[in-house]
């Protein structure tokens, strides 16, 4: 089975509700906003893998709705399709940079960095380079734990599948610790931080 292209990645994400237009889904990003701001307090997001800029967007909003702080969210989407989409969607102020621009806010201390169900598309030096560049203080991580077909998974760009207690391992090398396991955005979810 041949790796989708980004443009198949996103019409079936937008087919299984990945999108501004479905309440559930946008409920969900705002949740997961809502934990944080209840649970970290950031003041600064940085998330890796916009997708179609939803969490992003809660996340602006709810820093907006909160008044007692500046906010600064940013999103770095790689698939040049979704960042498209995620700005032509958008019904409200949402930045979000191309992979063009993303390294440019390196030199940047994050509050928090999110990356929803991104890892698992990565190579080990793809994160390690990520690890390596974006430093913050809390770090919400969602990565799938379940592989399916080698086809399916290949397909889907699911080259990275790890397990809960491997991703507690590699970020125990950047000097973080389990503070959380939320269940949202996902039951595999770890927030992270930096000791």
């Amino acid at each position: 089975m041949p790796v989708i292209s980004d443009e198949e990645f996103l019409r079936v994400e937008l087919e299984n509700g990945v999108s501004a237009e479905n309440p559930a889904y946008v409920s969900l990003m705002r949740s997961t906003a809502e934990y944080l701001m209840l649970t970290v307090k950031p003041d600064s997001v940085l998330e890796i893998g916009s997708g179609t800029g939803v969490f992003v967007r809660e996340m602006m909003l709810i820093l907006g709705d909160s008044f007692t702080m500046p906010s600064k969210v940013i999103g770095i989407e790689p698939s040049i399709c979704h960042y498209e989409y995620a700005h032509r969607h958008s019904t409200h102020p949402v930045t979000l940079v191309s992979p063009i621009g993303a390294f440019e806010y390196a030199t940047d201390y994050w509050h928090t960095i999110v990356s929803i169900e991104v890892f698992e598309h990565l190579t080990d030096a793809q994160i390690v380079q990520y690890l390596d560049t974006f430093k913050s203080k809390y770090f919400l991580l969602t990565s799938t734990p379940y592989a399916t077909t080698r086809e399916q998974d290949e397909a889907w760009g699911h080259i990275n599948i790890k397990q809960p207690h491997e991703w507690e391992e590699i970020f125990a090398m950047y000097g973080y610790k389990v503070k959380d396991r939320p269940r949202i955005p996902t039951e595999w979810a770890i927030l992270f931080e930096h000791v």
